[in-house]
């Protein structure tokens, strides 16, 4: 029998300021696989889609280079991001503190 998703109420933020990498997830499910994003491999190498194996619906993101590419997430994937102000903007946002 497959395991009904459930979607967060809010997305879960994992951000690690010394690698400048951004895992954002939508859906707890635990059947899921990471690749290269299909349309934008050459321009964006360093953006990941998180992927419900079952479905191919898009259940979150590993972004390295977060600091980069974070202003095109909008643009790119518009369903999953309407602007900028979803994102977090500090550590503190993201309940960190600038020394981690």
């Amino acid at each position: 029998m497959m395991q009904e998703r459930e979607w967060l109420p809010e997305p879960i933020y994992n951000y690690d300021k010394g690698q400048d990498c951004m895992h954002i997830f939508y859906s707890d499910i635990n059947w899921f696989y990471c690749s290269g994003d299909e349309e934008y491999p050459k321009d964006y190498p360093d953006l990941y889609v998180i992927r419900d194996d079952s479905t191919n619906e898009i259940v979150g993101f590993t972004i390295l280079d977060y600091s980069k590419y974070k202003n095109d997430l909008p643009k790119l994937y518009p369903q999953c991001f309407k602007n900028l102000d979803e994102l977090p903007k500090s550590n503190a946002e993201l309940g960190m503190s600038d020394t981690q």
